[in-house]
């Protein structure tokens, strides 16, 4: 027979052998499941008391209860649990694109620190749905990335349009419109493909923030940035000619300089 454990320090000792195990085990997040049902498993089955009592009921009652209670639980959790991976993703998705018109529309007037912050959030959420993601993915880990240089680059071109020209606002505003719109029907989850008319828009803003002598090169690099992470395989930038002449001058409209 075993010996009678007659103290606390003897009864740390024993249950030492077990519990110190699945604390380990616990601690280690590969096995933490592991050590937390065998550490829940091994105290609800001992059922420890101040004195013993040999009562087979309440010992087939409290045990019977624990098992169906973790049962019960697996197969509900298993049944409520509709969100996959994929769909994960893709609501993620569709908040940054949903940020973004908000940002384009004027709506959101976030630091650039907090952008990165936020889309920081993001990256770090998708990155552990990536290995998941099927053969073919709607949603590339890239896009997340891209997002937050358009996030960026919208912040900084904003930051400096008011100090601009009525000219440059004007294209500005013209551009940030067609963002919003194909940013707020991605954020709604339909195809919104980009076309030739957004980056007309986006060239006349690079033409008429170049052509203003308040811009910056920070803002004209930032509206260069949204185009080329927009339409990365459009042909280069060429400088248009202005539809409109200066009223003062006379004679036929003459091309807008670009220095």
């Amino acid at each position: 027979m075993l010996p009678a454990i007659t103290g606390f320090v003897l009864l740390c000792a024993v249950l030492a052998f077990v519990l110190i195990p699945a604390g380990i085990l616990m601690a280690i997040p590969a096995y933490a499941v592991v050590g937390l049902a065998l550490a829940l498993g091994f105290c609800v089955e001992m059922s420890l008391q101040t004195s013993y009592t040999a009562d087979l009921a309440a010992i087939v009652n409290s045990n019977s209860a624990f098992v169906l209670g973790g049962v019960v639980a697996l197969l509900v959790t298993r049944m409520m649990r509709a969100i996959g991976t994929q769909a994960s993703a893709r609501r993620l998705i569709q908040a940054t694109h949903r940020d973004l018109a908000d940002l384009a529309a004027g709506r959101s007037h976030p630091h650039r620190d907090q952008w990165t912050s936020r889309m920081m959030d993001r990256v770090a959420l998708l990155l552990y749905r990536q290995p998941r993601f099927e053969p073919r993915p709607q949603h590339e880990f890239a896009d997340a990335l891209e997002d937050l240089r358009l996030g960026v680059n919208m912040i900084q071109t904003r930051s400096i349009a008011p100090a601009m020209s009525k000219r440059a606002q004007d294209a500005l505003s013209a551009m940030f419109a067609s963002l919003a719109v194909h940013f707020r029907a991605l954020g709604r989850g339909r195809v919104a493909p980009l076309g030739e008319d957004l980056l007309q828009k986006i060239d006349i803003a690079i033409g008429e923030a170049t052509a203003c002598t308040a811009t910056t090169h920070a803002c004209v690099a930032a509206i260069v940035g949204l185009r080329q992470t927009l339409y990365p395989d459009a042909p280069p930038y060429r400088p248009r000619q202005t539809e409109q002449a200066d009223p003062a001058l006379p004679g036929p409209t003459e091309a807008a300089s670009v220095t």
